[in-house]
Formats: C-alpha cells, structure tokens, sequence
C-alpha cells in the first residue's frame, strides 16, 4: 500500500515539475526600480506621425499552471498503467500547460493603440490605452522623463 501512495507522489511530484517548467517560462521581468527612467519630469508638444490599432495581453502564468494540473491528471487516470500512466501524466501537462496559457491570452486580451509621435525631430513609438483613435497629424502633450523618451501621451482638444 505504501509502494502504490509513494508513486502516485513521485508521478505527481513530477507532473508538477514539468508545469512549473513550462509555466515558469510564461513569466516576463522589469525594471522596477529606475524613478528617474518611469516618472514624468517634464510636457513637451508633439505630433503624431502614425496610429494603428493592435491587441496586448498579459499573461500571469495562472491559466498555463491550472491548464498542466488538470491535464496531467487526466493524463494519469485515463493513460494504462505503469509507465503509461507517467507518459500519460508528463504529456497531459505540457498540453495543458500550453493550451491554459493560450486561453488565459485570449481571455485577458485588450484593445490598445501602436503610436508612432514626432518630438524634437526625433521618432519616438509607444503602446496606448484608453485613448480616443488618433490620426496623423494630431497634436498630443506627451509627458517625458529626464532623458526625453516620452512615457505617455494625452491628446490636446483644438
């Protein structure tokens, strides 16, 4: 009895593994403490050159890790037994956690504006949300840091 709970564990215990791994490799790292690159220093006038429309999204890494749990455990139970059990376990996983992360994608998916703006004749290309479509030509304020590099835009009413 002992021998059949130490591998049900030891399978677990390795499907588990597995999702972490491939979950782990969802996960994306910044910059957090650099005040002088993230906070506005100064409003400068600028002009949009261009405007398109695309589609962000954010991963936690949540849906990749219920996505591997679930299958791996469908894997073992529905997999023969023995070594079968443990391919069933190990590819249940990497399924899920692939597809979890898929759906997790499409499900935190949100609109947002690719603006290309036009500063001191210099071309600078940012990500913005909650912002009215721009067109070229428009006028924008954008907020900038000490090196000048804009952090974010508001549209100027004429």
């Amino acid at each position: 009895m002992k021998n059949i709970i130490y591998s049900k564990l030891k399978h677990t215990g390795a499907a588990l593994m597995i999702t972490l791994l491939v979950s782990s490799c969802a996960q994306q790292s910044s910059v957090t403490s650099a005040p002088h690159r993230t906070q506005a220093s100064s409003m400068q006038m600028a002009t949009v050159v261009s405007s398109y429309p695309i589609r962000v999204t954010k991963n936690s890494g949540v849906g990749a890790m219920a996505g591997g749990l679930g299958a791996s455990a469908i894997g073992y139970k529905n997999l023969g037994s023995g070594t079968g059990r443990i391919v069933g376990s190990m590819l249940g996983s990497m399924i899920g956690s692939f597809t979890g992360r898929a759906a997790e994608s499409k499900i935190r998916e949100t609109s947002a504006q690719e603006v290309t703006i036009k500063i001191n004749n210099r071309t600078h290309t940012l990500m913005s949300k909650n912002l009215p479509p721009l067109r070229r030509g428009d006028t924008v304020m954008a907020y900038t840091n000490v090196y000048g590099h804009p952090l974010s835009i508001k549209p100027v009413r004429q």
